[in-house]
C-alpha cells in the first residue's frame, strides 16, 4: 500500500491498470472526507456542549442571586466555607460538610469559568455577566482579590433534604478552629482515681474529649465585617451544642458551664459567660443564640445562675463584680414591659410574675419555610399572632410542646404569650436571690435587700398562683383575654393548666430556700404517681403529640433540675428517688453511647438506650473519640 502511494499515476496504470487507479482514488478521497466530517462533528458537539454548560451555569447563578431566591431545594450555594490548610478546595469542602452536616450532605460542585480557563470557587467571578456591574464594583472586586484573606470558598452543595439545604443556604459557615482556653488536664486524672469501673471510665473520658470538638472561635471575617454575616462577633472562645447547632445558645450554656466546671475548665466557663454579657451590652438582654436573626427573643434566663455556679467553684469575686451590672440589666428586661404580668387574687392581693413574649410577628428567619407552611391556612392578622406565638415558644426553650397549645394537635393554636410558666418564674426567683447575694458581696446592701425582698414576693406569688393543693404540683397559669393584654388579671383557679408536665416539678429546684412552701412529702408523692417516671427517666409530658417536648422524650435539663431539687430537699425518701431517677437516666445514656458511640440531645424514656424523636429537626448527637 505504501509503495503504491509513492508511485505516479502513469506508473500505477502501467503496473495495475486503470481500474486500480480509480479504486485507489476513491479510497483516498473517502478517507479524508470521513476524517474531516468526524473532526467537524466533534468540534461542533464540543462547542454546543460548552455553550450549553455556560448557559445552564448562568441560569443557575442568576436564580440563586435573584430576589426570589429561596432554599426550598436540594442544591444550594454555600458561602464562607473555611479552608483547611494543606488541603485542596474540594477536600476542604468535603471535610467541612462531612463533619458539620453528616446526616444530609451528599456532595458539591465547584464553579467553572470556561473550557480552557482557570477553575474558581468564588461566585464573584460571575457577577459581571449576571448583574452587569459598574466600574465601582469591578474596582472593588479587584481590591478584594489583593487581600486573599477576604476570599472564602463557595460551592454548590447537595443535600438529601430541603430543610438541610435551607439551613446551609441561610446561614454563614464558621471555622472549627478553637482557642483552647480551658485547663482540663486534671479531670482525666481524677477520673482514673475515682471511677473504678473501666467501661464507665472510658465513657467519662470519651465525653470529656468532646470539649475540644465543640470549642469554636468566631472567624476573623465575621469580626472584621459583621454586617456580612448572621453569626455575631463574640469576643471570647465558645462552646457550641454540636451537630446542626454551630453557635452559642443561651439556656444550653448553663449546663455547658456545669460540665466545664466539673472538667475544671474554669477559664472556658468564664469566657462563655462573657460572651453572653457581650450580647447584653449590645441588645440589652441575652439573645436566644449568637445569630443576628435571634435578636427578637431571648431564652430561659439562667445567666445569674451561671455566674453563681462559677463563683461557687472558683471564689472569683472580681468575676462576680464584673458580671453584676449586666445581671441587673437582664432582670429589668424580664421583669418589666411585655414580660411582666400582674394578677390580683380574690382578697385583692397583687402578684407580679413573668412570661415569655417575643418581639416578633413574622416567620422565624431560621425556619421561615416551616412557619409559612403552618400558617398558610390563616388570614393575615391571625398569621402575625401565630408568628409571635411561635417565636415566643422558641424563647421558652420548649419548642415545641402541647404545653403551649390550646389544641395539642394543631400548631396554630400556640398561645405561649397567654401563659405564665412555672419554670420561668423559678429561674427569675433564682436570678433575684443570686443578685441579692452578689450585691451583698460587693457591699451594696440596699440593692441586696431590694432583690431579697423581690425574691420573697415572687415566691409568694408562685405559691399563690401556681400551687395546686389537690394535685400537689405547681401548674402553669393561663391568662384570659386576647394574648393576656389586660393590665391586671383576676385570679381564677380554673385557669391553671391541670395537664401534667415535668415543668410542674421544677420548683423542687428551689425548695431548699423555701421553708414556708408546700411540703416536700406531698410533692414527692405527686411525682411518684404522676406517670412521668419511666424506665429510662422522667418524661416531658404524658401525651404523645409528635412534638419533641412531649412524651416519650426525656431531656437532660429536666432530669437535672428535678433530681438536684429532690437531693437538696433534705428528705431521705426524696434523695432515694433522686438516686433512682439518676441511675435510670445514666443507664440509658450509657446504653445509647455503647450502641452508637454518640451522646444524644434527648432520649426515649420508655426504652433504655433509645434516642428521642419528633420536632422540626433530626435528633442531634455529639460524637466521642472513643468507641
Amino acid at each position: 500500500m505504501w509503495e503504491a502511494l509513492r508511485m505516479s499515476k502513469n506508473d500505477l496504470i502501467q503496473h495495475a491498470g486503470l481500474d486500480s487507479v480509480i479504486f485507489f482514488r476513491i479510497y483516498i478521497l473517502g478517507f479524508w472526507f470521513h476524517l474531516s466530517i468526524e473532526y467537524l462533528f466533534t468540534i461542533w458537539t464540543c462547542y454546543v456542549v460548552y455553550k450549553e454548560y455556560g448557559h445552564i451555569a448562568f441560569m443557575r447563578l442568576h436564580f440563586i442571586a435573584s430576589q426570589d431566591r429561596h432554599a426550598a431545594q436540594f442544591n444550594v450555594v454555600v458561602r464562607n466555607i473555611p479552608h483547611v490548610s494543606g488541603h485542596s478546595i474540594s477536600e476542604s469542602v468535603d471535610q467541612f460538610f462531612q463533619r458539620n452536616h453528616p446526616e444530609h450532605y451528599l456532595g458539591h460542585q465547584k464553579g467553572f469559568l470556561g473550557l480552557c480557563d482557570v477553575r474558581t470557587d468564588a461566585i464573584d467571578y460571575y457577577s459581571e455577566s449576571i448583574y452587569k456591574i459598574d466600574k465601582y464594583l469591578v474596582a472593588e472586586h479587584q481590591r478584594i482579590l489583593k487581600y486573599l484573606k477576604s476570599i472564602m470558598t463557595v460551592a454548590f452543595v447537595s443535600f438529601d433534604s430541603r430543610l438541610a439545604a435551607a439551613i446551609c443556604a441561610q446561614t454563614q459557615q464558621i471555622t472549627g478552629e478553637s482557642r483552647w482556653s480551658g485547663k482540663g488536664g486534671s479531670f482525666p486524672q481524677a477520673c482514673d482515681r475515682d471511677v473504678k469501673n473501666e467501661k464507665v471510665r472510658g465513657w467519662a473520658l470519651g465525653v470529656h474529649s468532646l470539649w475540644k470538638n465543640l470549642s469554636r472561635r468566631v472567624s476573623d471575617g465575621v469580626i472584621e465585617d459583621p454586617d456580612l454575616h448572621t453569626l455575631l462577633p463574640l469576643p471570647e472562645p465558645m462552646v457550641v451544642p454540636g451537630s446542626r447547632f454551630r453557635e452559642v445558645y443561651y439556656w444550653d450554656s448553663y449546663w455547658v458551664i456545669r460540665g466545664l466546671l466539673v472538667s475544671k475548665m474554669y477559664d472556658s466557663a468564664k469566657a462563655l459567660v462573657r460572651n453572653l454579657i457581650s450580647l447584653i451590652k449590645v441588645y440589652g438582654y441575652v439573645l436566644n443564640g449568637s445569630r443576628a436573626y435571634y435578636s427578637n427573643r431571648s431564652e430561659p434566663p439562667l445567666l445569674t445562675s451561671m455566674v453563681l455556679e462559677i463563683y461557687t467553684r472558683t471564689g472569683d469575686l472580681a468575676f462576680a463584680n464584673e458580671s453584676l451590672p449586666f445581671l441587673l440589666v437582664e432582670h429589668s428586661f424580664w421583669n418589666s414591659g411585655i414580660h411582666k404580668v400582674t394578677i390580683q387574687d380574690v382578697q385583692g392581693q397583687m402578684y407580679s410574675l413573668s412570661r415569655y413574649y417575643a418581639m416578633w410577628n413574622k416567620p422565624r428567619p431560621e425556619s421561615a419555610i416551616i412557619d409559612e407552611e403552618t400558617a398558610s391556612k390563616l388570614q393575615l392578622p391571625q398569621k402575625e399572632i401565630f408568628y409571635r406565638e411561635v417565636a415566643s415558644t422558641a424563647e421558652s426553650g420548649w419548642d415545641f410542646s402541647s404545653r403551649w397549645m390550646r389544641n395539642s394537635s394543631d400548631m396554630t393554636t400556640l398561645s405561649t404569650t397567654s401563659i405564665i410558666p412555672v419554670d420561668l418564674n423559678v429561674y427569675m426567683y433564682k436570678m433575684e436571690l443570686g443578685i441579692a447575694f452578689f450585691a451583698k458581696l460587693t457591699g451594696d446592701n440596699s440593692t441586696s435587700e431590694k432583690f431579697l425582698t423581690a425574691s420573697k414576693a415572687r415566691l409568694t406569688a408562685m405559691t399563690s398562683i401556681f400551687w395546686n393543693e389537690e394535685m400537689g404540683q405547681w401548674l402553669d397559669y393561663w391568662l384570659i383575654g386576647e394574648c393576656g393584654s389586660e393590665d391586671v388579671h383576676q385570679f381564677d383557679l380554673r385557669n391553671q393548666n391541670q395537664n401534667v408536665f415535668a415543668s410542674n416539678f421544677i420548683p423542687l429546684w428551689i425548695q431548699e430556700n423555701n421553708t414556708d412552701g408546700p411540703a416536700v412529702d406531698k410533692v414527692l408523692k405527686s411525682l411518684q404517681t404522676s406517670g412521668l417516671i419511666h424506665p429510662a427517666g422522667i418524661a416531658t409530658s404524658l401525651v404523645n403529640t409528635g412534638q419533641q417536648w412531649d412524651f416519650p422524650n426525656g431531656w437532660p435539663p429536666l432530669q437535672h433540675m428535678i433530681v438536684e431539687g429532690l437531693v437538696r430537699s433534705g428528705s431521705p425518701e426524696a434523695r432515694s428517688l433522686a438516686e433512682d431517677i439518676a441511675i435510670r437516666w445514666l443507664k440509658t445514656n450509657y446504653a445509647a453511647f455503647k450502641k452508637s458511640g454518640t451522646m444524644q440531645e434527648k432520649y426515649d424514656v420508655e426504652s433504655c438506650g433509645e434516642a428521642g424523636g419528633g420536632g422540626e429537626y433530626k435528633t442531634q448527637v455529639k460524637t466521642t473519640t472513643l468507641n
